[in-house]
Parts: structure tokens; C-alpha cells; sequence
């Protein structure tokens, strides 16, 4: 009776031997640590926060020795985060009282730490600013500076009243920097200069001479150091405006390449050759005294040695000084020598066989003092931990795990007697490692991991087939109805970036390539009979930097000798590239594509090369193309070579192999913004930018039409806006008026639009119809409305009281005069509905109750309805879709830790959708039945002498992951 209730309750599930799962809950963070763009730490009040910054910011905390993620926050829509050193902040990130200044180029976000949430957000857009540098916080009052044409312009921006200022603050030839309350320079008058934020004032020093540029900021005793013009007197000018001269010394600064001011003590480099050998004299003077108390001649420097470098960190003791001597020579790459400076005790020690140390990283631990430091190998620059030996003067490179190159290392801090620290290894792997006392490195297991992950962080969005497919961290996901896990990334490596694990499509195939350190792995999904087949090849130290052009991935490895491979996941053919290595950038054609190779030694692009998709031939082209050249797909397996230098050539090269050049002009065409390649025709249109103008140059393989725009491309974003079929909205920008254009190649262009005061929200074009939704400063929505078929234009005007400010952030048509928006006004980012028709905007549903916003995202139309992401309860991000009438529903999401087993039900035998190290059939009762070894995908596995009744089996993959499903035997 037990047997048969089990059966009765289980059949349903068996026969597609899945779990249904309706409310995926994100728990913790399987993805990358994103080294590769930005990741610190930071401890408050005892309390230990670590940060990830790439599409998303997440919030981790040090609990109960694992790190647990306590906040996760998207980035506003279409802003780029600018990757800012507050020197010497060794985290990367700017943080005060407890807040983190979230800085992007146009916005900033301040963000409560502990509690994980945005305080407040500021849009600097309104204000005219499209690109800002940080220079301090000081209160609730930000400090920035603009450059636009050599011009600097310095701000003030009242973080609470939303208010811009301009400070008057004098013009420099060289810019001012910011410590704490004070804003210091040199004016062009050669004058010193202080703005005190304080008290909101400035100073402009009566001295006796002109002084030169501002030397330094001298960390041990808080001051600016100055020296006049033609004048051996150092100037130090504390924040309390009292100044000190120093005069007594014996030689002219005039013969000196370098000065710099630590605390009391004055170091100049001398440059000296003798024999055509350079050796450079470091002196070091007591301020109070003028005396010498230490100096040495450096070991002779290379003949590209060009930059002289003091390192600043509030973390190193105030006795040791690093120097460091860097250039570039064009035939062998980076050449550098540090020297570490005890003055003292009166000792340097000489550091060299790495080509860089970053000059903000240098800290303090047991007694020993550390810096990160990189150095140039096959496939890139890879960072590692130099330690210097206070006490003996010696220093050394750590000892790392075989195999294990450290790359991107970012420090940490120091948290019960071990050091914090983030790293990737050769296969791109992150991981959160502690250094003890021993110096033995342990890495710590990354984040709080979680069996039920959701869909957080979506990569990509697949619409070319009958299902709607997506990638995450986790894995690749088809999904229509339901949601359901088709491969799966490894959860117990976790990969990153982009390009790790890549997915490749191709025809009816999607791909995704993986990694260990002594094998590949492909998995290929066949959607149209969604069988996987596993192809696995042994290659010692495999690189995880996997490159795709058409049906083949491209990987290396880095062993001796090692070099390029490629495998086409079509024909299950792998190649050998025994003399290429290390691909650059590969521009893909429709059966064909250009890949560019690079220099080991200085990854300086310098060849490029032909592949043939139908033959996997890969040959030098005869013309080595410059850095200025770039290639663009086009239609019917067309290519157009462009060489943009200070005018354009463009060549048409054809699938036949005839070559046209269609444009040899004005402007420079760039690959980010300069190209659309038509939908419904087969036409090219490529972009050169000439100062205030763009040229655009269309190409249907036959005829060539030029058509100038007298206004530069909109500096905020692309010049193409928007694509339907042949046609596109253009945004451009001139004098601080914004046009917005309907273009349709080989036809007459169309001004739809030109305004200068109005904050542009939204747009939106789809057959004939054009919408532009604009934003005014009296809090009023304004929308334009242009039919080109039927010549007509309408705009109207829309209160907007409600919202202080509003922004838009993307959204998408559902009809043809109904729009799904992702807006703000007073309750974070939500959905709302703009009806051009009835000339409304109203909220749609506040998918995440509260101020938090539950910030709508990924938008894709697919068949009858819009797919789109969205926040939903604290940390989950779920799938939902919209249908033309604007019912919304939520995805539900099946998650396969399961094996596929097909047929279901069974007769004699079954097969399995993957390939398995081992296996075991086990019955109903939990008895063993069957076991094998090496199944490979579509075997057949014999069942003709089983009873009938329900059946599990589990199965282990290569990389140790564990399978399990089930099935029915009649």
C-alpha cells in the first residue's frame, strides 16, 4: 500500500522529472566578485562590509566566518560607474561616516552601508553635467571639477537642497586637489590658493614670491607643499593657513628632476650619466636643518625611464618612502625599479622583476610592509603580493598556490590576526583570501551560497528561437510559460565576467564553454530536440579566456608552448593554432570574421587575421591594418574595413571577394556608437564624426548615400536611439540644443524635435510612429507624438506635480499608443503606463511595496508579450510579463538540480541527457540495482530486466556535480 501512494504522489513529478519551485528566493550570491571592475572593503565600528561593483552593488557582512549578503542594488539605467581611487583608500571606494558615495558620470548615489539602502540620489544631468571628477565630501557638501576643452571648472553641489554652485575659484594650469575641508592650487598667477569648505571660504596667499605648482600633500603632518618660482624656498601651508619657509640648503632645485615632501624631511632625485650609463642620485634633507641625512645613487636605470613616482599611503610607517622609476621601451615593453627608503636607519633596498607597483596600495601588517604589484605574462598583466621585511630590508614576492596567478588583487583589511584580501586566478576564478602570520594563504569559501539561487544578474536575453532563453550566473535558462534550468555553471567554482563561462549561439545551438585547470568542457543545447551533448578535451593550464566567432569558441592554454585552439560546436571538430596566441577583439560575419592578434610582451594590437567559418581556415590578412581600424558586419556575408585616422577610408569587402572602396572622407568612425545594420533591407550604415558633424554613410552592397547632420552625436549616449525595420531616431547635440531626427536611409531625413531646456525621459519608434517623452522643469511631462506615413506631429503637456523629479529609466510598447515604463517619482523605480492616446501617466503596480523601488529591468518583447526582471521582497529579483492588455504575471520557475531521462515512461531502456564519470539506478525500496561508469550523452542504458514499478537514479559529472531524476518502468 506504501509502494502505491509513493507512486500515486511521485507520477506527476516523474514524468518530466522536475521540481517545480514557485517563489525562487535569493538568498546569497553566486556569481562573480567582479574583480575586474571593482571590489573593496571596509570595517565600521568593528563591523566588516565587503563591496561588488559591476551592474549590480552588492553588500556583504562578516558573520559567523562566512560573508553573508545583506544588500543588493542595481545601477541607475544607461550609467556608467566611474572607477575612482580616493588616494590612499585602499578599497576603491568612497566611503565616509558610514556612507558610500556611490559615483557614476552623471549621478550619484549615496548609500547607508549597514543598512544597505540608497539615503539619496542625484541627478546631475538637469544641471548641465554629463561627466564629473570627485574630488571630496565634506559634510553633506560634494566637491567636483569638469573639463571640457582644457577648461576646468570646479562645483560645489548641496547634497541636501539638491543645489549646484560654481566656485569661483581661480584658473590653473594644473588642477587643484582636495584633502579633508580644504580645496589647494596654484592659480595661473602662480599664487597659492585655498578654499576652506568649513566655512566657505577662500584665501589667496600674499607671499613673498610667485610659487610653482603645488608640490605635494605632505600626509604625516597634513600640509600643501609649495616652492617659489626660480627660488630654492619650500612652502608648507598647514589647513589652518599658518605658513613655514625653508631656505638653507646648499644646491639650486633647479638641477633636480623630482621633489617631494614627507613630514620634515625633503627628498630630490638628481638624474646623472656617466659612460651612458644613468644612475640617479636620492637625497634626503632634514626641512628643520637643511642637512643631508641620508642619500644613494640607484642602480643604472634603462634609457626609457621617464617617470619618477612617490607613493602615498596614510597605511605606511611615516620612516619607510617608496620611489619608483617606471617608462616604457617600445622594443621590450614596461621597464621599472623601486627602491624602498628606511631613512631612519639609513638603508634602501632596490625592488625589480615586476613591471608595476600601484602606488596607493601599500600597507602595514605584522610588522612587514606589503604592496600589490603586477607583472607582464602571456595573456595580460597579472598582480601578486610583494612583502618587505622592515627590519632586514629584504623583500620578496608570496608564495602562491601551484598553478595560481593572482590577477587583480584588491586589499582588504586586517580581521582577527589575518589579512582580507580579493583575487583571480589564470582561469579567471574569483575568491576572498586571508593572509596569516606564516604568510599561507587560505581561500575562504566567497559568499553565503544557497541550493535556491532565483534569477538575479541576467547576462543576456536569447529571442532567436521558439523559446525565450536567458543567461545568469547560474546557468542558462529557457523560458516562456514557465521557467526552467537548462545548463548549469558550476556552483562550486564560480566563474566570472562576461566572456567565463561563454555562450555561444549558432543556428539551432546554443553553447557554453567551461573550464578546469587541466580540461574544457562544452556543453551544447540542440533546441529543437533539447538533447545536450558534452564533449570534454584535456589541456593542461586552460585559460578561462574564451573567445567565440560563429560555430567555433576559441580558448588557449598557458603551459609551455602553450597556444590557440578552437572547437566548432557544430561539426564537434576541435582545431590547432600552434603559432597564434592570446585573441584581441573578433568581428563577427555571417560566415566569416576578422580576429586581431597581439604582442605578448606589450599587447599592442599588430596583425589581424581571416577565418572562414564553413572551413576553419584562419590566415594572415596581406595588409596589417593600424589601431585605427575597425570592421563591421554586413549583409550577405559583407564586410566593411574602415581606417580612421584624421579622415576615414571605408572598403566594402564582399563574399565574393570583390572590394569597393564607398567612402574616403571627413571624420572618424568609432565602433561603440558608428554602426546599425538594417532589418528590413540590406543596408549598412556606418557613422564618421567630424567635430560638429556627423556623416552618415549608408550602403545596401550597391549604391553608397552620404547624409551630414551639422551637430555633433549626443554626448550622453549613442546617435541611434532607437530601431525599427529601416528605420531610426537619432539624437544629436549642438550649442546645448538637442535634435531629434526620423532617418531612413536613401530617404529625406526628418527634424521631429528641438529643444534645449528639457530633460529627455524616453522614446520610442515601431512601424511609422515616433514617441519622445520629455521631462520639464516646472514638473511637467511633455510628449511628442510623429506619424511619418500620415505627416502628422502632436505633442502635449502633462502635470507632473507629484514628483519633485521625475526619471526613466527604459521601457517598451505593448500597444500602439500604450507604453510600459520603468519611472520614478516618490516611491522608488516602478512600472507605470504612458497612453499616448488618452494623454495619460499613471502608475502601473508597485511590484516592491515601500521606498526601496523594485526597479524593472531587461525589458524583451517576445511573441504576444513583454518579459521583463524586477525586484521583488528584499534581495529577489523574479521574472515577469506583461500581455498586450497590461496584465502582469510572475514566471514560475522549475529548477533542475535533475537529470533528463527520456523515454517517459520506460520499456527496455532509457538514456540520459549528459556525460557521467558514474551512475546508479536505485528502486523504490532504496536498493541499488544498477550502476555504470563513462556514460556518454544519448547511451543507451538497458532496462528490459527491471519490474515495473518507480525508479531514481544518481549520476556524478566531471566536475563532481550530482544529478538525480526518475522515471517509470511498465
Amino acid at each position: 500500500m506504501y509502494k502505491m501512494i509513493l507512486l500515486m504522489v511521485l507520477f506527476p513529478l516523474l514524468l518530466n522529472s522536475q521540481e517545480v519551485v514557485t517563489n525562487i528566493k535569493f538568498k546569497g550570491k553566486y556569481e562573480a566578485t567582479q574583480i575586474e571592475n571593482k571590489v573593496g572593503f571596509t570595517d565600521l565600528d568593528g563591523d566588516f562590509f565587503m563591496f561588488t561593483e559591476s551592474e549590480t552593488l552588492s553588500i556583504y557582512k562578516w558573520e559567523n566566518e562566512l560573508w553573508a549578503l545583506i544588500g543588493s542594488l542595481p545601477s541607475p539605467l544607461g550609467r556608467n560607474i566611474l572607477h575612482y581611487v580616493q588616494a590612499p583608500n585602499n578599497s576603491r571606494f568612497f566611503i565616509k561616516n558610514g556612507l558610500y558615495y556611490r559615483i557614476f558620470q552623471d549621478y550619484l548615489q549615496v548609500i547607508d552601508i549597514k543598512n544597505s539602502n540608497i539615503v539619496s540620489e542625484h541627478d546631475l544631468r538637469p544641471h548641465g553635467i554629463k561627466f564629473h571628477n570627485p574630488m571630496g565630501i565634506y559634510g553633506t557638501h560634494y566637491f567636483f571639477y569638469t573639463n571640457y576643452g582644457r577648461t576646468q571648472t570646479y562645483y560645489h553641489y548641496d547634497l541636501v537642497g539638491d543645489e549646484l554652485e560654481i566656485l569661483d575659484i581661480p584658473k590653473s594650469d594644473e588642477l587643484y586637489i582636495m584633502r579633508d575641508n580644504i580645496i589647494a592650487g596654484t592659480t595661473s598667477q602662480n599664487n597659492a590658493y585655498f578654499f576652506d569648505a568649513k566655512i566657505n571660504s577662500d584665501t589667496l596667499f600674499n607671499l613673498t614670491h610667485r610659487v610653482g605648482k603645488l608640490i605635494n600633500y605632505s600626509i604625516p603632518d597634513s600640509t600643501f607643499i609649495y616652492k617659489y618660482v626660480n627660488e630654492d624656498v619650500i612652502i608648507k601651508i598647514n589647513k589652518n593657513q599658518e605658513i613655514t619657509e625653508y631656505n638653507c640648503w646648499p644646491d639650486s632645485f633647479l638641477l633636480y628632476n623630482k621633489l617631494y615632501v614627507y613630514g620634515n624631511k625633503l627628498i630630490t632625485v638628481l638624474s646623472q650619466f656617466e659612460n651612458n650609463t644613468r644612475q640617479d642620485s636620492v637625497t634626503i634633507y632634514n626641512l628643520e636643518t637643511c642637512q643631508v641625512e641620508y642619500g644613494f645613487n640607484t642602480e643604472p636605470l634603462g634609457q626609457y625611464i621617464n617617470n619618477i613616482k612617490f607613493h602615498e599611503s596614510e597605511k605606511m610607517p611615516e620612516n619607510i618612502i617608496i620611489i619608483g622609476f617606471e617608462g616604457y621601451d617600445p622594443g621590450d615593453g614596461i621597464e621599472t625599479e623601486y627602491y624602498y627608503i628606511d631613512y631612519k636607519n639609513k638603508k634602501h633596498t632596490s625592488i625589480s622583476g615586476f613591471a608595476t607597483m600601484n602606488p596607493y596600495s601599500s600597507f602595514i601588517y605584522d610588522g612587514n610592509l606589503y604592496s600589490v604589484v603586477s607583472t607582464v605574462g602571456l595573456g595580460g598583466s597579472y598582480a601578486s603580493l610583494l612583502k618587505y621585511d622592515v627590519t632586514t630590508g629584504s623583500a620578496e614576492k608570496i608564495p602562491h598556490e601551484k598553478n595560481y596567478i593572482t590577477h587583480s588583487i584588491q586589499m582588504g583589511l586586517e580581521k582577527e590576526n589575518k589579512l582580507f584580501f580579493a583575487s583571480n586566478n589564470t582561469m579567471e576564478e574569483p575568491a576572498i583570501w586571508t593572509l596569516d602570520h606564516q604568510n599561507t594563504f587560505t581561500k575562504q569559501l566567497p559568499v553565503d551560497l544557497n541550493d535556491n539561487l532565483g534569477i538575479n544578474f541576467v547576462k543576456q536575453v536569447i529571442t532567436e528561437f521558439d523559446e525565450l532563453y536567458f543567461v545568469n550566473a547560474n546557468g542558462l535558462y529557457s523560458m516562456v510559460d514557465s521557467g526552467k534550468l537548462i545548463i548549469s555553471f558550476d556552483k562550486k567554482t564560480p566563474l566570472i565576467n562576461e566572456e567565463t563561462p561563454l555562450v555561444a549561439i549558432y543556428g539551432n545551438k546554443i553553447a557554453v564553454s567551461k573550464h578546469h585547470k587541466d580540461y574544457i568542457m562544452f556543453e551544447v543545447y540542440d533546441v529543437t530536440t533539447g538533447v545536450i551533448d558534452t564533449i570534454t578535451k584535456e589541456l593542461p593550464g586552460v585559460s578561462s579566456y574564451h573567445k567565440k566567432a560563429g560555430p567555433y569558441i576559441f580558448f588557449n592554454n598557458y603551459e609551455a608552448g602553450g597556444h590557440l585552439y578552437s572547437y566548432n560546436f557544430f561539426t564537434k571538430t576541435f582545431y590547432d593554432y600552434p603559432d597564434l596566441h592570446y585573441p584581441g577583439p573578433i568581428h563577427e560575419g555571417e560566415e566569416s570574421a576578422f580576429i586581431e592578434f597581439s604582442k605578448l610582451t606589450t599587447l599592442v594590437s599588430y596583425t589581424t587575421y581571416f577565418f572562414n567559418y564553413n572551413t576553419g581556415e584562419i590566415k594572415k590578412i596581406e595588409k596589417d591594418y593600424d589601431d585605427y581600424t575597425d570592421y563591421f558586419s554586413g549583409h550577405d556575408s559583407s564586410f566593411y574595413i574602415c581606417e580612421s585616422y584624421n579622415n576615414s577610408v571605408i572598403e566594402l569587402y564582399k563574399k565574393n571577394g570583390e572590394k569597393i572602396i564607398i567612402y574616403n572622407g571627413k571624420g572618424s568612425v568609432y565602433r561603440n556608437d558608428s554602426y546599425q545594420k538594417m532589418e528590413n533591407s540590406k543596408t549598412t550604415v556606418l557613422v564618421a564624426y567630424e567635430n560638429n558633424s556627423c556623416h552618415l554613410i549608408a550602403n545596401d552592397l550597391e549604391n553608397t548615400e552620404v547624409t551630414t547632420i551639422p551637430h555633433r552625436r549626443n554626448p550622453n549616449g549613442d546617435l541611434f536611439y532607437n530601431q525599427h525595420k529601416n528605420s531610426a531616431l537619432l539624437y544629436t547635440e549642438l550649442n546645448g540644443i538637442k535634435n531629434y531626427y526620423l532617418y531612413e536611409p536613401f530617404k529625406e531625413l526628418t527634424l521631429i524635435e528641438s529643444n534645449a531646456e528639457q530633460e529627455f525621459l524616453f522614446s520610442d519608434l515601431q512601424d511609422s510612429l515616433a514617441v519622445l517623452m520629455f521631462y520639464k522643469k516646472d514638473s511637467v511631462i511633455r510628449v511628442v507624438v510623429y506619424d511619418r506615413i500620415f505627416q502628422t506631429y502632436a505633442n502635449f503637456e502633462l502635470a507632473d506635480s507629484d514628483c519633485l523629479f521625475r526619471n526613466t529609466r527604459g521601457g517598451i510598447r505593448i500597444q500602439k499608443n500604450k507604453f510600459v515604463i520603468n519611472s520614478s517619482c516618490r516611491t522608488g523605480f516602478e512600472l507605470w503606463i504612458l497612453d499616448v492616446k488618452e494623454q495619460s501617466i499613471k502608475p502601473m503596480i508597485d511590484l516592491n511595496p515601500g521606498s526601496a523601488g523594485s526597479y524593472p529591468d531587461k525589458f524583451t518583447r517576445y511573441k504576444d508579450w513583454v518579459y521583463f526582471t524586477a525586484y521583488k521582497n528584499d534581495l529577489n529579483k523574479q521574472w515577469y510579463r506583461i500581455d498586450v492588455e497590461g496584465k502582469i504575471s510572475e514566471i514560475n520557475f522549475v529548477e533542475k538540480n535533475t537529470l533528463q531521462i527520456y523515454p517517459v515512461p520506460s520499456d527496455n531502456y532509457i538514456q540520459l541527457s549528459g556525460d557521467f564519470v558514474q551512475y546508479s539506478v536505485y528502486n523504490s525500496d532504496g536498493k541499488k540495482v544498477l550502476e555504470g561508469n563513462d556514460y556518454k550523452s544519448g547511451q543507451l542504458v538497458e532496462t528490459s530486466f527491471f519490474q515495473p514499478g518507480v525508479y531514481f537514479i544518481i549520476a556524478l559529472d566531471k566536475l563532481q556535480k550530482s544529478w538525480s531524476g526518475g522515471f517509470i518502468k511498465f
